[in-house]
């Protein structure tokens, strides 16, 4: 687990801590602790005075971390309110932010979404190693899911309805892998992807259709 330190030196120890959590980036809310090294001295004169020197050590949670680097995105788009909402369900951290103004932080397909749900479990593995964190901007990733289940049933009835495979329009390989989930319980079908790139798509056809 991360553990941030900074050496710091005040004319008290009331400063230096309040200095320190301005350095560190954080308030006295915040779960912090510190070791003086030097009690502050007064000098004859001025002659021969100490500041006092602290170590202030600040270890932050996973939610902490994860609030730090939305707000540092959040902060870049003009006129956005928002707020954070933690879910802890065994090992998955569910990360619900809702707010004004933040379609830049979803894009299409919710790629960055993604993109910044990757980078909270690379920070999330880094610190704390038994957390995977799942990611929701406004509720988008629910309703995407939603369109994803609803599409795949649709094709799914027409799949056995005419016995015949059928093509997905090429969608961005975390959708992808919602679909193939969903359906992976299905023992009446066959699904797999095909193509490259962009044009990648799932297809899905009845098993007892040898044409592939």
């Amino acid at each position: 687990m991360m553990v941030k330190e900074i050496l710091v030196s005040a004319k008290s120890q009331e400063e230096a801590i309040k200095k320190g959590l301005e350095l560190l980036g954080i308030d006295e809310d915040f779960k912090y602790d510190y070791e003086v090294l030097e009690q502050p001295k007064k000098g004859l004169l001025g002659i021969g005075s100490k500041e006092a020197k602290i170590i202030l050590r600040y270890t932050p949670t996973i939610d902490e971390l994860i609030s730090k680097v939305i707000k540092s995105l959040v902060k870049e788009i003009p006129s956005s309110n928002f707020s954070i909402d933690f879910n802890l369900n065994e090992n998955t951290f569910y990360v619900d932010v809702r707010g004004e103004n933040l379609g830049c932080l979803i894009g299409r397909h919710g790629l960055i979404l993604k993109s910044i749900e990757f980078l909270l479990n690379r920070i999330a593995k880094i610190n704390f190693n038994n957390y995977q964190i799942n990611l929701d901007i406004n509720n988008y990733w629910k309703d995407r899911t939603s369109f994803l289940y609803e599409l795949s049933d649709k094709l799914v009835k027409k799949c056995i309805k005419y016995k015949r495979k059928v093509e997905f329009l090429p969608l961005p390989a975390h959708e992808r892998k919602v679909i193939h989930v969903y359906l992976s319980k299905r023992s009446d079908l066959a699904v797999y992807s095909v193509g490259s790139g962009r044009s990648r798509h799932i297809v899905i056809e009845p098993v007892n259709n040898d044409k592939r």
